[in-house]
């Protein structure tokens, strides 16, 4: 036998089945990532635990309000959107009639670019990412206990538990990561709500030229188009579930749209679209004992304005602030009014926006006859950007 295959083999590494940490993030994007990387500045052991591996494709319009902007600026994390597009104008479209808004201090870049970014931040920051990751909280602690989250590698069966001062749910609107405490009960859907579509496009898709918004609306849903700094098209649309099932699927609703504001959009239905479960919805709670609902995981409204990324990372910031109080006190109750406190107002100016819209020819004449005041094409474009 050669001395090679005499040599005994390096045991296996072994994993440890019960870890410690003082926090864990469940979810990367960026209300994840932003929550994760101020607790590591903070020196917490922090865990970031995301179910898929980066870069990856997000439903998502990919446009970051001038709020979203300067949270990341004072989160010292602005870096994650260097290469961006600004953009100096909205298309508001409906019965092939156009109006433009300008805007300011809104910037465009691909979810896949920007999550990855910001996952690196964390990372740097010292915390612990951790890629192809399921994750569910499986007890939310409280007192002096800590919350435990059972996570798995995708893929496996195999399972280990982390135990943490503090747990941030950031998952996202279709996340289950707190199905064991809550089960069907963790949501309320609002009826008659949307469901969100998206997919990246070749460049030239639509026309749509840089710097633009595009927003086409119709009474069965509404669609929004960009270029990205790649060159692609973001086309996002916030689609009524009934009518998409009537036109023959979302890639033909979505067409529908488009041509119905003077548009074509050839082979819709030829095109990966991804898809999210309905969108408005308000969660049964976002604070228990140690754990803490961020982002969309926190409750999500219909989102015409394109401000759900500022509302994930301001609430980040927030949350960031108060999680060593909740750490000492094991009692995460007044995340409640702190996340009221945040975004609370923007979300429901945000929710009569999208009402608004269920009725889309009233809604354009209405801005077209307030257009015709002096100063209030750039006062409605504040307003279409949260900068207001």
């Amino acid at each position: 036998m050669s001395a090679l295959a005499a040599t005994p083999q390096d045991p296996a590494p072994r994993v440890p089945t019960v870890e410690r940490a003082d926090a864990v993030v469940i979810g990367g994007g960026p209300a994840g990532s932003v929550t994760a990387a101020l607790l590591a500045r903070q020196g917490m052991r922090t865990v970031l635990l995301e179910r898929e591996r980066f870069p990856r494709h997000k439903v998502c319009g990919c446009c970051l309000g001038p709020r979203g902007v300067a949270a990341l600026a004072r989160a010292q994390l602005g870096d994650a959107i260097e290469g961006s597009h600004a953009l100096e104008s909205v298309s508001l479209a409906h019965s092939t009639r156009w109006m433009s808004l300008p805007l300011f201090g809104t910037r465009v870049m691909g979810r896949d670019v920007m999550d990855s970014r910001l996952a690196s931040s964390a990372a740097r920051e010292g915390c612990d990412v951790r890629m192809g990751m399921r994750a569910a909280v499986v007890d939310a602690g409280g007192g002096r206990g800590p919350a435990q989250v059972s996570v798995s590698e995708a893929g496996h069966s195999q399972s280990r538990t982390i135990l943490a001062r503090i747990v941030v749910c950031a998952d996202g609107i279709g996340g289950t990561s707190l199905s064991p405490l809550c089960g069907t009960a963790s949501w309320a859907v609002e009826p008659h709500s949307r469901f969100g579509v998206a997919a990246t496009l070749p460049a030239g898709t639509l026309g749509v030229p840089a710097g633009q918004l595009w927003m086409m609306s119709h009474a069965d849903g509404y669609v929004g188009a960009v270029r990205l700094p790649s060159g692609d098209v973001d086309v996002a649309a916030a689609l009524d579930p009934a009518a998409a099932r009537r036109t023959g699927g979302p890639g033909a609703l979505i067409a529908a749209v488009v041509a119905g504001c003077g548009r074509l959009l050839a082979d819709a239905a030829a095109h990966r679209w991804k898809g999210t479960p309905a969108l408005t919805r308000r969660r049964a709670w976002v604070a228990r004992d140690r754990v803490i609902c961020v982002g969309d995981a926190a409750g999500y409204v219909e989102p015409f304005t394109g401000e759900g990324m500022s509302w994930a990372i301001e609430g980040a910031v927030v949350a960031a602030r108060i999680a060593p109080a909740v750490m000492a006190s094991g009692d995460a109750t007044p995340w409640s009014l702190a996340l009221a406190d945040a975004i609370g107002a923007h979300q429901r100016r945000c929710r009569r926006v999208a009402a608004m819209l269920r009725y889309p020819r009233a809604t354009m004449c209405a801005l077209r006859a307030a257009s015709r005041v002096p100063g209030m094409r750039r006062r409605l474009g504040a307003i279409a950007t949260g900068a207001s």
